[in-house]
Parts: C-alpha cells; structure tokens; sequence
C-alpha cells in the first residue's frame, strides 16, 4: 500500500510534520523493506530523496500518473545470501513503492532523476 503526499503539503510548507512512511510486505521475506524519505522544498523546486542501498538502477522505476509520482525498488537478496544456513540475518530484501502528489507548481515534464551513493534524488523544477 502506497501512501500520497497530500497536494496541500507543498503548498503549505509541513511536509516534515506529515509525511507518512510507507512500505510494502516483500512477497519472498514476508519482512518490512521500508527506505527512509526526505522531501525539500526549495525556492524554485522540490527535491525527493530516497534511500536505497544496494538496489540496482536497473531495479528502480520512477513513473508519473495523474499529478502521482510512484517511486517502485526492488532490493533482492544475493544468491549467496541464499546458500548455508544463516545464523544471523538482519537485512530486509523485497519490494518498495511509494506515491507522492505532486503541488500543482510543478513542472513534470522537467522531472529528472539520479541514483548516487545509496541514494535516489527525484528534483521536480517549479
């Protein structure tokens, strides 16, 4: 279950204060994988932070549906992870997908994404 950024938010400057967190049950772990979120509000854009170390581009889709921006990573486990039995584990592996709408401010066509360091930055011009 994804959850929305009410459009208010950005336009009311709180979105520290309201900002749910969010995560899906993975199908495979039946664990809570849940990457931490910043969002910022800037003077002329919003930027979305996302955590996500370990997840490959190639596992990371950024998509835009009706004033929603739906952030979807897979982090999945190593095959080694897989191999022997495991005396201690930690570490969540499965499927997130977070949806935030968008403040009729801003620019989709403009949206640009870069993942660097663990890190997913979503900036969306205003």
């Amino acid at each position: 279950m994804a959850h929305a950024i009410p459009k208010a938010l950005f336009e009311k400057g709180r979105m520290a204060d309201r900002i749910l967190s969010a995560g899906i049950l993975s199908s495979t772990s039946k664990e809570l994988f849940a990457p931490r979120v910043d969002v910022r509000k800037l003077s002329d854009k919003y930027v979305i932070s996302v955590e996500l170390p370990g997840v490959e581009n190639e596992d990371i889709d950024v998509d835009l549906k009706n004033g929603a921006l739906i952030v979807t990573a897979t982090l999945r486990e190593p095959a080694e992870a897989q191999a022997g039995r495991s005396i201690l584990s930690e570490r969540r592996y499965g499927t997130y997908k977070r949806q935030f709408t968008l403040g009729a401010d801003a620019k989709e066509e403009q949206i640009q994404t870069h993942l660097g360091n663990g890190v997913l930055n979503i900036t969306i011009p205003r």
